[in-house]
């Protein structure tokens, strides 16, 4: 049966919600709307972004930042919206690893899969040294050389700890602790907009002092804050009706969390100006707002709202990437028990705890050998699981309409969906190289390109070796198309005669 025999259908049979492991050992149909959508904000942190991302993103846009984040808005529902062209149809622990494979074949399926581990287990990277950051603050920057290890440590260990036991557990607490953040942001916000004097505002409205080059380079950042929307595809199997709860949350978390960067940049860049501050990147922008409203006296429970919110991304991170790293292991690309699921959790344990361990040992290697903080784990992990990101959304938006033609159900505004995305993400490839960044962000591309290569050239060591990779593949997607009411082998067979004949 090919593809095409069968339409896929919102209706169409699919395990039940029973919440008891079902073929790949993980937790069936557990999951409800708004925990699905609760993985992909967190992945975005907006309540720890908002205070860390958008002071650089006005170094760089100045007034035009609400600008900023409008424009990242609508191009990463247009990548999203290619994303849902698969997530509408089929629903896997593999995410856009087994979604581009649907549509280019196995090669470059794997390379967004290898690129997907540096880009879920840099951003956890990342979010740790935040949230270890957070905690040195909230302690009063303590003095002593351990404090940094030590910090960055609970901020593995506990997100850690609650992927490996429960994806229920972990879901919830996404959903409470991310949107009780955001939440009382919100309420600061409201203040501190009807406080601000009209005047303070006309800059950003007339957008005084816009630059091309300056939005530019604020694009490329305000990117960099929205990416991992797409992580809530990595709950295909634990989410209740998939084909419908997932493709709501990619899109509904781009849409909340760049709306909530616009306010807070209105909210942000008017209090700043009211209060003859500067706004850069050192600034403690949650304890000006505060002092700005008349709340000075929250800006520790604001404090710990952020600390909360990065401690979630980091948790939302390691719950995506382990589960790429699941499937990766059960198609024969690394050792069989790296895709196994823990009995009674019915969690992918082994390969949440190698995330976790990775990310320690590059943590404490960065601090020991290179002397990096915090924040520099913050800045340098974002910049290079960026990387991991782009080209899997590239990647995406080609498969998208090469799926949909094998399928015989591409149209001509799903190709324009694909060629708008790819223009979108023509700006975040593009400053990624210009202007050239200062060492050693400037190395972290080629970096990253040696380590695909590497990645794929281990494809095709064990394509010719004992683990039949290939037909792994083939017999997943299979079985993932049988559950849907569709054939996800003929796909990939077509997908690989193309690699071949090219």
């Amino acid at each position: 049966m090919s593809m095409t025999d069968v339409a896929p259908s919102e209706s169409t049979p699919i395990a039940a919600a029973t919440g008891r492991p079902g073929a790949y050992g993980l937790r069936t149909r557990c999951l409800s709307q708004f925990e699905v959508l609760s993985q992909s904000v967190a992945v975005i942190a907006p309540s720890a972004s908002m205070a860390a991302i958008i002071p650089l993103v006005f170094l760089s846009a100045g007034n035009s930042t609400w600008l900023a984040y409008l424009l990242t808005g609508i191009g990463l529902v247009l990548v999203g919206m290619n994303v849902n062209q698969f997530a509408r149809r089929s629903a896997s622990p593999g995410s856009l690893y087994s979604y581009t494979t649907m549509g280019l074949g196995t090669t470059w399926g794997v390379m967004v899969g290898w690129g997907w581990l540096v880009a879920y287990v840099g951003c956890g990277i990342a979010l740790a040294g935040a949230a270890a950051n957070f905690m040195i603050l909230l302690l009063g920057s303590p003095k002593g050389a351990l404090w940094p290890y030590v910090t960055f440590a609970i901020a593995v260990l506990i997100p850690w700890y609650i992927a490996y036991r429960d994806i229920r557990l972990s879901t919830k607490l996404m959903l409470i602790l991310e949107f009780s953040g955001m939440a009382l942001i919100a309420a600061l916000l409201t203040i501190v907009l009807v406080r601000v004097p009209f005047h303070f505002y006309v800059p950003q409205i007339s957008l005084q002092g816009f630059t091309f080059s300056g939005l530019s380079l604020g694009l490329v950042l305000a990117i960099f804050a929205d990416i991992g929307f797409e992580s809530s595809s990595t709950l295909g199997e634990e989410a209740k009706n998939p084909l419908k709860t997932i493709p709501r949350a990619v899109i509904g978390a781009v849409v909340i969390a760049c709306g909530f960067y616009v306010v807070s940049s209105f909210g942000m860049i008017g209090a700043f100006a009211a209060s003859h501050k500067t706004l850069d990147g050192n600034a403690d922008t949650l304890k000006v707002m505060a002092d700005f409203a008349g709340i000075g006296w929250a800006s520790p429970i604001l404090l710990v709202m952020v600390l909360v919110s990065a401690l979630g991304c980091t948790l939302a991170s390691f719950t995506a990437g382990c589960r790429v790293l699941f499937s990766m292991s059960r198609h024969g690309l690394l050792h069989s028990a790296v895709g196994e699921a823990h009995k009674t959790n019915a969690t992918p344990h082994i390969s949440v705890s190698i995330c976790a361990g990775i990310s320690l040992i590059i943590g404490f290697f960065c601090m020991r050998v290179w002397g990096l903080g915090p924040v520099d784990l913050l800045n340098d992990g974002g910049t290079l699981s960026s990387y991991g990101f782009i080209v899997g959304y590239v990647l995406l938006a080609i498969a998208a309409p090469v799926y949909l033609r094998k399928r015989n159900e591409l149209t001509p505004s799903a190709v324009v969906v694909s060629v708008l995305a790819l223009l979108f993400l023509v700006v975040p490839i593009v400053g990624s190289f210009y202007p050239v960044p200062d060492p050693p962000v400037r190395y972290f591309p080629y970096a990253f390109a040696v380590y695909l290569a590497v990645g794929v050239a281990w494809l095709f060591i064990q394509k010719n070796g004992k683990n039949d990779v290939i037909g792994k593949i083939e017999a997943d997607l299979e079985d993932i198309g049988s559950r849907y009411g569709t054939s996800a082998k003929s796909v990939l067979q077509d997908s690989d005669s193309e690699e071949a004949a090219a």
